[in-house]
């Protein structure tokens, strides 16, 4: 398992230890940690870890610009005795960089994986620079969209620098909402797309299997979205929006709706 850190933040690398005989939690000897850096330099040296509970220990490490300014895949070595025999473990560390530290593009791109479930750091579907081009090409989508229905323009523009998204102003909220919506239905419709071949029908033997109701529920929901996106654009044009977004959520539909 990959535990991910951020290049020059400061963040316990955790142990733990069992009898091997019983499986019980336990303490070992004198257990150090030696650390590697993605370029396999040498970047801590026999580092005495600490106690937090029995069979549980943990080294503070900062993952310093000043040590190192490389990202990607650290290993952890501890080695430690017991029952006096040497033993050795390790782990592995994704150290990456803050993509957009806490701005609103930052927070637009988590909302994005909180609504399509992408949300476990460890084993991302989707990685930054694909979720910023979706992003990017929502943005032009959008934008085309708004112009074809209220003959306006939508006065926002995105600029992508490969996991790095920058909108040339600040999103209000009716542009994030409608935003989300349409970086959700490109997103589904390239996995529509990708799973189309699979659907139909199976046969086995001399069995034959409908699947193609996945394919039509699919299309629905990418219909619905649409559709949505829509209503919101004409909404925004001839009212214009605020208040809070509140998000519910169907079976795997997003049913976002604005609260006035």
């Amino acid at each position: 398992m990959l535990y991910k850190y951020v290049l020059g933040s400061s963040a316990p690398i955790y142990f733990t230890f069992k009898d091997p005989d019983t499986g019980d939690f336990t303490d070992p000897a004198t257990p150090v940690l030696d650390i590697y850096d993605s370029n396999q330099l040498l970047i801590a040296t026999s580092k005495s870890l600490s106690k937090e509970s029995t069979g549980i220990w943990y080294y503070n490490f900062s993952f310093s610009t000043a040590l190192s300014t490389a990202v990607g895949v650290y290993q952890a070595w501890c080695t430690y005795e017991y029952g006096g025999l040497p033993y050795k473990d390790s782990r592995y560390l994704r150290v990456v960089e803050q993509p957009f530290e806490s701005t609103r593009e930052y927070n637009f791109l988590r909302s994005i994986r909180r609504l399509i479930g992408d949300i476990d750091e460890n084993n991302y579907r989707y990685q930054d620079y694909e979720l910023a081009g979706f992003i990017f090409d929502a943005t032009k989508s959008l934008s085309a969209k708004y112009y074809n229905i209220t003959g306006n323009n939508l006065g926002y523009t995105a600029t992508l620098d490969f996991d790095t998204i920058t909108f040339n102003q600040d999103l209000d909220d009716k542009m994030f909402y409608m935003l989300c919506l349409m970086t959700l239905l490109l997103i589904k419709e390239s996995e529509f797309n990708e799973q189309t071949s699979q659907v139909g029908y199976i046969k086995t033997g001399d069995m034959t299997i409908d699947v193609s109701k996945g394919s039509k529920d699919r299309f629905d929901y990418l219909k619905l979205t649409n559709e949505k996106i829509d209503k919101e654009i004409k909404m925004v044009s001839l009212q214009g929006i605020s208040g809070a977004r509140l998000f519910t959520f169907g079976t795997g539909i997003n049913t976002g709706e604005w609260v006035r």
